[in-house]
């Protein structure tokens, strides 16, 4: 269990601050990561505690996100058909939004517009559809690298995956670049993110925005 910017003693004591101080929670496994600039109740019992600098919370989430992919400690299953990352990124949007379909498909307009992926069966660009028992075997997106996309007005376009684009995002930011960003000892953050990466059952509990900016939201 990571706890990042919150304490669970402090703002939940009868509920889940009192399921990890007195129903021994580590004692029976339970291996705990705290993030927070304070020695909180939870940072006393924790396995690790990162006392990160405030508002550099960002930098290490990165360096998280790189490790986790450089190792390929996620699943891929769940990445591929209950995540945006095969979604494909329009290049000629200064803001990297994702390719809109209307923008591929002439038969697509805004009463079913929608996103597109690479279909690894089919060779194609699909449109991206709701996705249930009835139809999940048709979904074979393609998660990370490049695609050329065949505009209707005849020009081609090279479209990343989101998942490539955030894989390139973060792909400076080790966790040795982040310790020295955020006053993080490299031993103890390298022991943190192998105990998430390595734990069959981990979780991330937060509390506020980590990025502390008006419109972000806990993630």
């Amino acid at each position: 269990l990571v706890m990042w910017g919150t304490c669970t003693s402090y703002h939940a004591p009868s509920g889940s601050g009192r399921a990890i101080a007195e129903l021994r929670a580590r004692e029976q496994g339970l291996n705990m990561v705290v993030v927070d600039p304070r020695f909180t109740p939870d940072a006393a019992m924790a396995d690790v505690w990162l006392p990160i600098r405030p508002g550099t919370d960002v930098a290490m989430m990165m360096a998280w996100i790189n490790y986790l992919i450089e190792n390929e400690k996620y699943d891929a299953e769940f990445v591929a058909k209950w995540t945006n990352l095969p979604f494909l990124v329009d290049p000629e949007d200064e803001g990297g939004a994702l390719l809109r379909a209307s923008k591929v498909f002439e038969d697509v307009d805004a009463r079913n517009e929608g996103y597109v992926y690479f279909d690894t069966a089919t060779g194609n660009v699909t449109k991206a559809f709701a996705m249930g028992p009835d139809n999940e075997d048709a979904y074979h997106p393609q998660t990370w690298g490049e695609v050329e996309v065949a505009l209707p007005d005849g020009r081609t376009i090279t479209c990343k995956t989101g998942g490539q684009a955030l894989k390139e995002s973060v792909q400076d930011w080790t966790i040795e670049k982040a310790c020295e960003l955020c006053w993080v000892p490299l031993e103890n953050a390298q022991k943190a993110v192998k105990l998430f990466a390595e734990s069959k059952y981990g979780g991330i509990g937060n509390g506020v925005s980590q990025d502390q900016f008006i419109q972000s939201a806990e993630s």
